[in-house]
């Protein structure tokens, strides 16, 4: 009676280990089949992101979520957009060369701006500030609480061009007139149009083409 409760034991505990080895086996193979589709499915895992000698990468920021990054004048600088989800904004073909060539650039925000356009138009100051090679001057386009100088088109100059920035509910565009770069958007326009100035100056963009690697 004994060995037969014995040999019943036995057979339930071989039977007990058999049902959790095959659930271990498939917990295992469904975690690396996830592992394999994430590999094969995410873009991120592929997708080249060289464009001549610059190369964009990827930085956490807080809350969740990252931005683009890049190194242009020594400096880490985040981007919003890969090039080609920019050839949407208009651009004069005067800007990008006006702005390379200047000794000095006055970057000025629309004193009418709403504060939200403000604070994005100040985050793309800050940016194309780190990461063009040219001196900057920072301003606003009217009077203003922020103690910062009124700078306006009329003291534009060859050696000296004003990059204003408008707030304008319209498709983003880059404009040039006379020695003034006027870049008008709202919201995520602002930041599509400070990437699409930056891509320009360093050549990874020409005329809105993205160079080949």
């Amino acid at each position: 009676m004994n060995n037969r409760r014995y040999r019943d034991h036995l057979a339930k505990e071989r039977s007990r280990k058999r049902v959790s080895f095959i659930f271990s086996a498939i917990v295992v193979l469904l975690m690396v089949g996830g592992i394999f589709a994430a590999m094969l499915y995410n873009p991120a895992q592929t997708e080249d992101r060289s464009y001549g000698d610059y190369e964009i990468g990827d930085k956490p920021v807080t809350g969740g979520g990252s931005v683009y990054v890049i190194e242009l004048n020594s400096n880490e600088i985040e981007l919003q957009h890969l090039p080609t989800f920019v050839t949407y904004v208009e651009m004069d073909e005067s800007a990008a060369p006006l702005i390379a060539n200047a000794q000095q650039l006055a970057l000025v925000a629309d004193a009418n701006a709403s504060l939200e356009d403000l604070s994005l138009i100040d985050y793309a100051r800050l940016q194309l500030t780190l990461g063009l090679p040219t001196p900057i001057a920072s301003g606003m386009s009217g009077e203003n609480t922020y103690g910062l100088p009124v700078i306006t088109c009329d003291l534009a100059s060859p050696q000296m061009p004003v990059v204003l920035f408008t707030s304008v509910n319209d498709t983003p565009s880059i404009r040039v007139n006379g020695s003034c770069v006027i870049i008008s958007g709202t919201g995520r326009g602002i930041l599509a149009a400070k990437d699409r100035v930056l891509f320009e100056r360093y050549g990874i963009m020409t005329n809105g083409v993205v160079t080949e690697d």
